[in-house]
């Protein structure tokens, strides 16, 4: 999954070299190209991709951990711990 993700981007930052801002429908993507040019966007694409295939890494570990917190808040509401 991971690897799909890097080629996904991989085929958009090679896609983002015909960019214009005239051309582009994503408004965010617009107002990049617009103040800062392709190379931020590109820039932007990668960083972004790290951040989220971390996540993904992370991601059993973070679901335990809320849905952990939720059992404890819900034993502490319907014990009266805590006042509703």
């Amino acid at each position: 999954m991971i690897g799909f993700i890097w080629l996904a981007v991989a085929v958009d930052i090679w896609c983002c070299q015909w960019l214009t801002a005239d051309a582009e429908l994503n408004p965010m993507v617009r107002t990049i190209l617009v103040s800062h040019g392709v190379w931020t966007l590109v820039a932007t694409k990668v960083v972004a991709t790290f951040a989220v295939t971390e996540l993904l890494r992370y991601l059993r570990l973070i679901y335990s951990i809320g849905v952990a917190g939720a059992m404890l808040a819900l034993i502490l509401i319907l014990s009266g711990a805590i006042p509703v």
